[in-house]
């Protein structure tokens, strides 16, 4: 998916299914793509140009704001608190 935000052109690739990919093709299309967001595990050899969130690093991270402007990514509990998509850690 093509987005373009204040004048720049981003690339995402996002997983919206749960069909298998062969792995040379995912690393082919994340190769090309500039953020990559799936919840399912990517393997290492998928790597965008900037960001990539799988089901490992959103399982620890919870929820994120990806702020394309300022090119930074937010973890939504820090600001927001804690809701149903965060889980805390146990003390």
């Amino acid at each position: 998916m093509a987005l373009t935000r204040d004048g720049h052109d981003w690339e995402l690739l996002m997983a919206r299914n749960n069909m298998r990919v062969e792995e040379r093709a995912l690393a082919a299309a994340c190769e090309l793509a500039d953020i990559v967001v799936a919840d399912r595990w990517l393997p290492r050899s998928c790597q965008p140009r900037w960001f990539k969130a799988d089901i490992t690093s959103l399982e620890q991270s919870g929820g994120l704001a990806i702020l394309l402007r300022e090119q930074s990514i937010v973890q939504v509990a820090d600001h927001q608190g804690e809701h149903g998509w965060w889980r805390a850690e146990p003390d």
